[in-house]
């Protein structure tokens, strides 16, 4: 069923407007009723409490203030924290908020309007892209284009980096600093609606057979658990029943894990290694591609990102090593993948390749950024 969004209307939403609306969000939103079942009451009402006690922006709670109010929660807070899926946590700052997934899960009139205001921007961000394909467009355009009269556009434009699939890469600053960029990821292409974007990982995380409720594809279901020999034992054996989702970077989990599940062998490692450069693209604010990206990003004399402590030589040796393991990676990995169809991948080899990716990506999210500074 396909379904038009009317504009917001000035005076705010009226009960009877708030029911239709809830309703044809509940209609475009495929399997809520699937995670609202999976997730179960207790832990909607976890959700919902730190979506109502959210302030600021992004919208957070104060995460040990949080935990100290509301023990009860405390065991489901560990478990769900770490999926990034449901709970968004800032150790930096100690901070929650949900993610832009939960936000159909809640009966909130607040969460429907921002709801709203997503589908309106999308669908301007899907123009955008038809009319200037992978051309930016600044946060300053955007919220001057979309007609937001409850003041909530930027708000929702923090939930929307949440969901994968539909920017390719966007400023750090997004979407509080009006000059910050996005870029529009050709996905927009096959989705008429924002809500597809969400309910595609419902369906991976809640619907699909492959995968535990909650989003969690534990190893051995899939043939990797490692194993030991006696000669192997000669300490503590570890436990090796880990959640191969959990050793995925956000940045290679969201663009090459489906991929892989669904026996995309190629093109999930593709993907992997591809996004780790635009999460540098993304970081450092530069367009080049390949060796020449990583040799001005991670330069000696002028980095932009700094892996080590530079000024020893160890740290030098970090940064020198890294550099040529990225440039490695590009042209041992990206460039045969993306040139021939033709691989000798399995599901163990594939699956190392998304874990090395994933290291990567995270060496790239610790690096200290440096000021940009142009010639």
């Amino acid at each position: 069923m396909n379904v038009r969004f009317w504009p917001l209307c000035d005076n705010g939403l009226t009960p009877s407007h708030y029911e239709i609306f809830t309703w044809v969000l509940k209609m475009q939103v495929r399997h809520v009723d699937e995670v609202r079942k999976s997730l179960g009451g207790s832990t909607l009402d976890l959700l919902k409490t730190i979506f109502e006690q959210s302030n600021g922006l992004p919208p957070t709670v104060p995460a040990t203030r949080f935990r100290a109010k509301y023990p009860k929660w405390m065991d489901q807070l560990n478990d769900i924290g770490h999926s990034d899926f449901l709970v968004k946590v800032d150790h930096t700052k100690d901070t929650y908020r949900v993610s832009g997934y939960v936000l159909p899960l809640l009966e909130s009139k607040r969460a429907s309007r921002i709801l709203l205001c997503l589908e309106a921007a999308y669908t301007h961000l899907r123009n955008h892209y038809d009319k200037h394909l992978r051309e930016p467009i600044k946060v300053g355009d955007l919220l001057a284009a979309v007609k937001d009269k409850h003041g909530l556009l930027t708000e929702a434009l923090c939930y929307m980096s949440d969901v994968g699939g539909w920017w390719s890469s966007y400023g750090n600053n997004f979407p509080l600093d009006s000059n910050e960029v996005v870029v529009v990821n050709e996905q927009v292409l096959k989705h008429e609606s924002f809500s597809d974007f969400i309910a595609q990982v419902y369906e991976w995380n809640f619907v699909s057979p492959v995968k535990y409720p909650g989003g969690r594809t534990w190893v051995d279901e899939i043939g990797l658990a490692p194993t030991f020999s006696e000669s192997d034992r000669s300490g503590p054996v570890p436990d090796v029943h880990f959640v191969f989702e959990e050793l995925l970077h956000p940045v290679v989990r969201d663009n090459a894990l489906r991929l892989f599940l669904d026996g995309h062998l190629r093109e999930a490692v593709l993907n992997s290694v591809v996004a780790v450069f635009d999460f540098i693209r993304h970081r450092t604010g530069i367009s080049e591609d390949g060796e020449a990206l990583i040799s001005r990003a991670l330069s000696l004399k002028n980095p932009l990102l700094i892996l080590s402590d530079v000024s020893s030589e160890s740290g030098q040796n970090d940064q020198i090593g890294f550099m040529q393991i990225f440039k490695g990676a590009y042209q041992g990995i990206r460039n045969p993948k993306a040139h021939s169809l033709t691989h000798d991948l399995t599901a163990h080899k594939a699956a190392q390749y998304l874990v090395f990716a994933s290291l990567l990506a995270r060496r790239i999210e610790e690096a200290t950024q440096v000021q940009r500074r142009d010639p």
